[in-house]
């Protein structure tokens, strides 16, 4: 008897496609929105004497578009304990208003706010944010801003002629090394602040726009960290411009690069010009 197995070889190799475990789906982790605006931790400078957010009466730039230098920070801890920058995570949920609304207007900028029959115009807004439920909530948190005229530097709401005398001769004091030289210097002794001064001096400062009385400039070039006799002609041409155009007059157009089309401009002014140039209509 041949008991020799002559049936064809079995082959056991698994040639079935090969099955792919990845997950490909994609994350769900994502940032968990707080419950109620009063689960919100701000920080806002609502401090009438110490507060800096000074603006230009001429800026269409709505206050959204810069929400850091609104809100100092706005902070979460979310259910893992986890402190959440919300200002990073979810600008889009913030909002701002008049004093005392009770809705957020998209629209709300320094040139809507600033009323042109005061020198300068000082007030609170209203903070707003969309809740996890999105619904526009107020927050107790009220920042504080000044808006003014650029150029102003005696705070009486316009510039002009006057305003260019007072940074010349506050220039002429400095440089004779006057430290007790101030650029505002109202009739009524009484009415000086700091904060005025501060004010006076970031309208006066025509080409580096300091927030800090000088210490630090807005301009990339640091030769513009002073308030000069340059600051004086800026002015005197724009309140000559202003005197024919009034307020179509243009800072950069029609002052800074009248007579320098190379001039490198402030950082406020710079980007208020381009935010108007692409949002020409």
């Amino acid at each position: 008897t041949d008991n020799t197995d002559n049936s064809e070889p079995t082959d056991n190799t698994d040639n079935s496609e090969p099955t792919d475990n990845t997950d490909n789906s994609e994350p769900t982790d994502a940032p968990e929105i707080p419950l109620a605006v009063k689960d919100i931790n701000f920080d806002v400078d609502g401090d009438v004497d110490t507060n800096r957010n000074f603006y230009f009466s001429h800026d269409p730039r709505p206050f959204t578009e810069n929400i850091s230098r609104v809100i100092k920070s706005a902070t979460y801890v979310n259910s893992n304990g986890e402190i959440v920058d919300l200002l990073k995570t979810m600008p889009e949920r913030f909002a701002f208003g008049a004093a005392g609304a009770t809705e957020p207007d998209a629209s709300l900028s320094p040139k809507t706010v600033f009323s042109d029959d005061k020198a300068y115009t000082a007030t609170a807004l209203t903070i707003f944010f969309k809740n996890e439920a999105d619904e526009w909530e107020a927050a107790e948190a009220a920042p504080f801003v000044y808006i003014a005229v650029k150029g102003d530097a005696d705070l009486d709401g316009s510039a002009n002629s006057a305003d260019a005398s007072a940074m010349l001769v506050y220039a002429a004091k400095i440089g004779a090394g006057d430290e007790t030289a101030r650029i505002y210097n109202p009739e009524d002794a009484a009415d000086y602040s700091d904060l005025k001064e501060a004010l006076a001096w970031f309208l006066a400062d025509i080409s580096g726009e300091s927030l800090d009385t000088g210490r630090t400039t807005n301009n990339a070039d640091e030769m513009n960290a002073a308030i000069d006799s340059a600051d004086a002609s800026y002015t005197l041409i724009y309140a000559a411009t202003f005197g024919t155009k009034f307020t179509d007059t243009n800072w950069v157009a029609d002052v800074f690069r009248k007579t320098d089309a190379t001039v490198t401009l402030p950082k406020y002014t710079e980007e208020i010009f381009n935010w108007e140039v692409t949002h020409a209509e």
